[in-house]
């Protein structure tokens, strides 16, 4: 649902242009690996409920979208977007190299202050370009 509003929207919501779809399917995929298969989409089910959200309306996807978003716990505002597939790419190839660098040991947050793992996940942000 969030993909299909993801590539209708034009905008977001601070009024800035997407210059790319957003990331909601990526998100989708990596979630879904989470899961037991049992409990995964098989790509039939996918394409279905995604011909399903390219059916509705803009008004009828926000609406349902955003009730979506609350039952889950997760409050957005009304017309919320997904960030760019490539920032989002970045951030999880960011995440998996902090784990990694955890597994192998060359880091150990337990050692680390606060503020000294934040300079260490910010410096690793700068380098895969999604620093704030």
């Amino acid at each position: 649902m969030q993909d299909e509003l993801d590539h209708r929207s034009t905008v977001r919501l601070n009024g800035e242009p997407l210059t790319e779809p957003g990331s909601a399917m990526l998100i989708s995929f990596i979630l879904d690996m989470g899961v037991p298969p049992r409990l995964q989409l098989s790509e039939t089910q996918r394409v279905l409920k995604m011909m399903n959200y390219e059916s509705m309306s803009k008004r009828e996807l926000l609406k349902a979208l955003f009730n979506a978003w609350h039952k889950l716990g997760f409050p957005h505002p009304r017309g919320f977007v997904f960030p760019n597939v490539i920032w989002t790419q970045n951030y999880v190839a960011m995440a998996f190299d902090l784990v990694s660098s955890m597994r192998s040991g060359a880091l150990d947050p337990a050692s680390l202050s606060l503020e000294e793992l934040a300079e260490v996940i910010y410096e690793r942000a700068k380098i895969y370009g999604i620093a704030r």
